[in-house]
């Protein structure tokens, strides 16, 4: 019951509870529904503004979600058991009698008017029933029924909302464990070349051979850290702002060390605060681009400056060696950029990027406007 008590918690029960408590004036109510996907039983009490899970047999939970045959709304009468029952028809209202069994033993014990909202939705179906209800009126009940509406259809757009918002931070969990992934294969990727190198050393000491080893383990050791930072970053809230300056220069510490390059950076002013969404893909940006860099075009060096300008982020790339980053405009779309993953990374950030080939190497330059949001791609990479 914790599990359904705290889904109770992420829709808007207690907010449409305190509204319906001050347009009729009753701070006492059920609320009972079920789920369609699993057709489990839940109920609530609101009392005094305060949600809590009630605990009730099945079968009385199964006689509020079906209180009367009509599925309609409705103002019952304690003492005679007559209610007045939305009929939807034009000579008005029906009057019929509800049996009490559809309450719990204190509630029904309890005495006094009850009005039942119907809740029907395209995930929930159920009734708020709000007791000890002022009076019974053809107005009150339409009053009801414009209720029953109003909280439906505000259920149901909440609803839509919460699985828009699953699906994106699924999409969004699949694209950072992808990255995951490919920050892994790159690791994996500089220290092979290392390995390679130190197999066919074959007169280097044994204390240097040892020193290089150990070195590869620091180097293990510094990616788990890194990977770590990301996936907290990651999961930072929304407003919140880290030091992307302090990222990339760890990351340009740990390029070097992971190609055995030499990778700089420069950034102006010292500390770039930016979205943590914004952080984590330019961090996986730079990253792909100096790991292409070197597995591609063989360079042994790489100097990165990132600049903050009239709310835009800027960020420039400069690496020797031969160029995989043609003058003409690519597959990608982007001038110069023929990466699929880097033209990814940049329509997610809204960025705009340009590759100039020099006599020797590539300059990289991008631009990325830190006022939108990044778009969570929803197609496969």
């Amino acid at each position: 019951m914790l599990d359904t008590s705290i889904r109770a918690r992420t829709l808007p029960i207690a907010g449409i509870a305190t509204k319906l408590s001050e347009r009729f004036g009753t701070s006492e109510m059920l609320i009972c529904w079920q789920r369609e996907v699993d057709r489990i039983p839940e109920c609530y009490r609101f009392s005094d503004g305060e949600l809590s899970n009630v605990e009730l047999d099945p079968a009385l939970l199964e006689r509020m979600l079906a209180p009367d045959g009509s599925g309609e709304g409705f103002i019952r009468d304690s003492e005679s058991g007559s209610a007045l029952v939305d009929a939807k028809l034009r000579l008005g209202p029906a009057v019929r009698t509800i049996p009490a069994g559809f309450l719990p033993a204190p509630e029904a014990a309890a005495g006094g008017n009850v009005a039942a909202l119907p809740i029907r939705t395209g995930a929930l179906t159920g009734y708020i029933y709000l007791l000890d209800f002022p009076r019974i009126s053809e107005l009150m009940l339409s009053q009801i029924v414009a209720a029953s509406r109003a909280v439906s259809a505000t259920l149901d757009r909440y609803l839509m909302f919460e699985a828009w918002r699953e699906r994106a931070f699924a999409n969004a969990r699949l694209d950072l464990s992808r990255d995951m992934h490919d920050s892994v294969l790159q690791t994996l990727g500089g220290l092979r070349m290392q390995v390679a190198s130190l197999i066919k050393d074959k007169d280097l000491p044994v204390a240097a051979r040892t020193k290089r080893l150990e070195s590869l383990q620091s180097i293990i050791a510094a990616e788990q850290a890194c990977l770590r930072e990301l996936v907290t970053d990651a999961n930072l809230p929304i407003g919140e702002k880290i030091d992307l300056a302090s990222h990339l220069a760890q990351r340009a510490e740990l390029l070097s060390r992971q190609w055995a390059i030499t990778c700089t950076l420069t950034t102006d002013p010292a500390s770039l605060w930016v979205s943590p969404d914004v952080a984590v893909e330019v961090e996986f940006l730079v990253r792909e681009a100096v790991s292409n860099a070197v597995q591609h075009a063989k360079s042994s060096s790489v100097n990165v400056v990132a600049a903050l300008r009239d709310d835009a982020l800027f960020v420039t790339l400069k690496s020797d060696g031969a160029t995989v980053l043609a003058s003409e405009t690519g597959a990608s779309g982007i001038e110069g950029v023929k990466s699929q993953s880097l033209t990814r990374r940049l329509n997610a950030l809204n960025g705009r990027a340009y590759a100039d080939p020099m006599e020797r190497g590539v300059l990289l330059s991008i631009r990325i406007p830190l006022e939108a949001m990044v778009d969570v791609p929803t197609a496969d990479r």
